[in-house]
């Protein structure tokens, strides 16, 4: 009986998905990165925007719009822990980062973007 480690697992998996695509031309590879780096920083800072103006303006202090601060906050953490890691995967065509960082991204990918679900849900049902 063979032992198989987890590591050999990824490695061969991520070598035939490698394969099966088409590495990306530089022109593509740049405008990929341009267009989601871009993506990335307007929902970091449209959703900062989100907080300060409802910690700022008093008339917006109110339970239901903590609701929106929360997503916000769930928004932004999606954006900073899980989108540039996704963007560098996207370019490289290959996972270059190892296993552990592998498993904490999924994690945080499943997680993040979990909150950010339940938090519309919450707010709907508050609405």
């Amino acid at each position: 009986m063979e032992i198989i480690l987890e590591e050999d697992i990824v490695e061969s998996i991520d070598n035939v998905t490698a394969d099966d695509e088409p590495p990306m031309s530089t022109l593509e590879s740049a405008a990929t990165a341009i267009i989601l780096a871009f993506i990335i920083l307007s929902t970091i800072i449209g959703n900062v925007l989100v907080i300060l103006s409802v910690f700022t303006y008093r008339p917006l202090q109110n339970v239901q719009n903590m609701f929106i601060v929360s997503l916000a906050v769930a928004d932004i953490t999606v954006a900073v822990l899980v989108m540039p890691l996704n963007v560098a995967y996207t370019l490289m065509s290959k996972w270059q980062f190892g296993l552990q960082v592998c498993k904490i991204w999924l994690t945080c990918d499943v997680l993040c973007c979990t909150a950010s679900i339940l938090h519309l849900s919450a707010i709907a049902l508050d609405r």
